[in-house]
């Protein structure tokens, strides 16, 4: 038993270090988050932009717990970190990269039919600025990036080849490389579609991670809608540049 869990650990640390190869700041770097580290309930942004992120719950939710060496561990049930955004983050024109290195937690969060959400700062209903970035199952396995071209709204689906495994890390890319909005999961491509205009990632709203950044609607049944992530967040990164992997 003991050679089984050592070697399950040791193919977690392996998978983690593929998936975030490389995942540091640099030059073109405007937000990065270790979500391994935290003081007094906030990760600070490495990037010096100071788009610190904090620790937040609704509903009285549990908080992400923050564990060393590992990331921020979510449970769906409404824990989230919410970024106070810096001029840094307006990203309106030109290239950029949105990057997350994350692990699902069960079979069960990958089935659900409303999917869940790891990062964004606009609702369904918004139309003309923010993004959406998540995963969907409805109509085939997919990640989704919802954003605005030229104050209107689009979605963007990259269909899976494959079942994404539990308990194993993935690096998700969207990237704008001059008139190309791709998609990538661990530098592989999964999808691209040409885009000409502006993209506008700016929202009046602070951007919020492992929840749906838009609490305050509610379902049929009235209650809310949070379609909360359940696994780890290690890192993000938000870059000015299209970032392709190569």
């Amino acid at each position: 038993m003991k050679k089984i869990l050592f070697a399950l650990a040791a193919l977690t640390v392996s998978t983690l270090s593929a998936a975030s190869a490389g995942m540091e700041p640099d030059d073109h770097t405007v937000a990065f988050w270790d979500f391994s580290m935290q003081k007094q309930g906030q990760i600070e942004d490495q990037s010096g932009f100071g788009n610190t992120a904090a620790l937040q719950s609704m509903e009285n939710a549990p908080l992400p717990k923050i564990l060393p060496e590992e990331g921020a561990v979510f449970d769906g049930k409404g824990g989230y970190v919410q970024i106070q955004v810096k001029d840094s983050l307006k990203i309106r024109k030109g290239d950029f990269s949105i990057e997350v290195v994350f692990k699902c937690a069960s079979e069960e969060l990958l089935k659900r039919p409303s999917g869940f959400f790891l990062i964004g700062n606009k609702s369904h209903t918004e139309k003309i600025s923010g993004f959406l970035l998540g995963y969907s199952p409805w109509q085939g396995r997919k990640f989704c990036f919802q954003y605005a071209l030229d104050g209107k709204a689009r979605s963007f689906n990259a269909p899976l080849k494959k079942t994404l495994e539990t308990g194993k890390w993935y690096l998700l890319r969207i990237s704008r490389k001059g008139d190309k909005l791709s998609c990538l999961l661990d530098n592989q491509l999964l999808a691209e579609e040409k885009v000409q205009g502006e993209i506008s990632l700016v929202n009046m709203r602070a951007a919020r991670i492992g929840i749906y950044p838009a609490p305050w609607q509610r379902d049929k049944q009235n209650r809310l809608i949070v379609n909360g992530f359940e696994g780890t967040l290690r890192f993000i990164r938000f870059s000015d540049i299209g970032r392709d992997g190569k």
